[in-house]
């Protein structure tokens, strides 16, 4: 009997040694307009070192910070029952995360743990290593942030022009979806309410009062990003300034800034887009740094997407720009107004005289980096930004963040086999993060608003505000 229990024991400390070094790992991809919010509701679940027993969490990013960033690694442990976490972000857009989710597609790009900090001495605030180069750790995810529904992610790829779209619109409908939380989060569908500005990108230093336009309308928006082109006449009312030219910079069809944005714009997903790439003085990349803007195109066609590198829209001018960093610092770069090359210029563009104008409709921190950088914020239908305006209904470029894992996988025409994470460690961790962001985290870095504030209403993007 001596030796059973001592078996016995033995068996029991083995199993809460098991326990103890547990780990969950939880892989997240999506929306880069609401990256601020989630980091920040990432640290919030985790120990902060302040008890004296649980160290606080560690951090490496790639990017410009740890809540601006392209991805991230964090590991610590949960505040709830202080088990060992790591949650790795990669930001490649809502329609992205949506997708490569509904597919179970292997993303290349997570983070290593080796990019990780020392573990802080107890009681330390948060260790932050970064930036750090891209990791080549890769991964299926099993939640995804995303700025529209996952019905909105679907109609707007359907109708895209790409040899795979049917089946690519199918994958992501036919899939069974998990509103993260435990609470509001869940019973709402959403953790939050991302807004965007739109914006006129740098022009060499010139004052914010020399911009000659300030607003954009419906109406122009419709007009600006179906063309990728319009007059600057329309927006000033003069025709003296026909002949120059407002050019759209816009996101590619993985991501949430552009579904947003169109359904804001073009009452829906049915219509065409355009927008132009720029060459900064590294020719024309997807992923431009800083410079001065010496040429533009409109986007070639066949241009791959961050999802599936093999699908690729056929329609020239319809792709865009990977990530809203990107975006911004396409718009940081100097504008000479006159002399650019303008590749596929619209009608009445004349080289050597007619002046440009970048503009794009981009998510609150990205659109105000650019501000930062001598771009100008415009309103929308005569109404500037401002939290009260989201609130209040009188500003309306704006969609509810969804965090979203599976319950069930589809049949996916394309890809591998999805990642279920309903009902699982991983899933408490993604409960835990969607209940922080809806009660706390959606009003961190400018990328959010609070569901509970809002006295309006709307279905889906671009819907009737009630």
């Amino acid at each position: 009997m001596k030796s059973f229990k001592l078996v016995s024991a033995s068996v029991l400390a083995l199993c809460f040694a098991s326990m103890a070094h547990a780990q969950t790992r939880l892989y997240v991809a999506g929306s880069s307009a609401f990256r601020g919010a989630f980091d920040t509701a990432v640290l919030n679940i985790l120990d902060d070192g302040t008890d004296g027993v649980h160290p606080a969490a560690q951090v490496a990013f790639s990017g410009s910070s740890y809540t601006g960033g392209s991805g991230s690694v964090v590991h610590g442990t949960l505040k709830s029952d202080h088990s060992d976490t790591y949650v790795y972000a990669w930001w490649t857009g809502s329609a992205a995360g949506v997708i490569d989710l509904a597919q179970g597609n292997v993303l290349p790009n997570f983070l290593l743990d080796t990019t990780l900090p020392a573990v802080p001495a107890l009681g330390n605030p948060t260790a932050f290593n970064g930036p750090v180069a891209v990791g080549t750790d890769p991964h299926k995810i099993g939640l995804a942030m995303t700025d529209a529904s996952t019905s909105s992610v679907a109609a707007s790829i359907a109708t895209a022009n790409a040899p795979q779209g049917k089946n690519y619109s199918g994958d992501v409908s036919s899939a069974t979806y998990v509103h993260a939380g435990t609470g509001g989060a869940a019973t709402n569908k959403t953790v939050g309410v991302v807004a965007f500005k739109w914006v006129v990108g740098n022009h060499d230093g010139v004052s914010a009062d020399a911009f000659p336009v300030t607003n954009i309308t419906q109406q122009q928006a419709e007009q600006l990003t179906i063309s990728g082109s319009r007059p600057m006449s329309v927006f000033t009312n003069n025709p003296a300034d026909a002949a120059d030219f407002a050019l759209f910079v816009g996101r590619n069809e993985d991501s949430g800034t552009r579904i947003i944005a169109l359904a804001e714009a073009q009452d829906g997903f049915g219509k065409p887009a355009k927008s132009y790439q720029l060459d900064t003085g590294a020719g024309f990349v997807t992923g431009p740094a800083v410079g001065t803007v010496a040429a533009v195109r409109l986007w070639l066609g066949n241009t791959a997407v961050n999802t599936v590198p093999t699908l690729k829209w056929i329609a020239g001018g319809h792709s865009g720009y990977n990530t809203g960093g990107n975006v911004g610092n396409a718009l940081k770069s100097v504008n000479p107004f006159t002399g650019l090359a303008v590749t596929n210029a619209p009608a009445g563009f004349v080289p050597a005289t007619s002046k440009a104008y970048l503009l794009s409709c981009m998510g609150i921190a990205d659109a105000n980096g650019v501000v930062g950088a001598g771009g100008l914020e415009l309103s929308y239908n005569g109404v500037p930004y401002s939290v009260a305006a989201v609130q209040n209904g009188t500003y309306s470029i704006w969609g509810y963040e969804h965090c979203v894992y599976l319950s069930a996988a589809g049949a996916p025409s394309t890809g591998g086999v999805p990642t279920v994470i309903n009902g699982t460690a991983e899933g408490t961790v993604a409960n835990q993060i969607a209940d922080d962001l809806y009660t706390t985290s959606a009003t961190t870095g400018g990328a959010g608003i609070l569901f509970s504030t809002m006295a309006v209403s709307r279905s889906d993007a671009g819907a009737v505000i009630n």
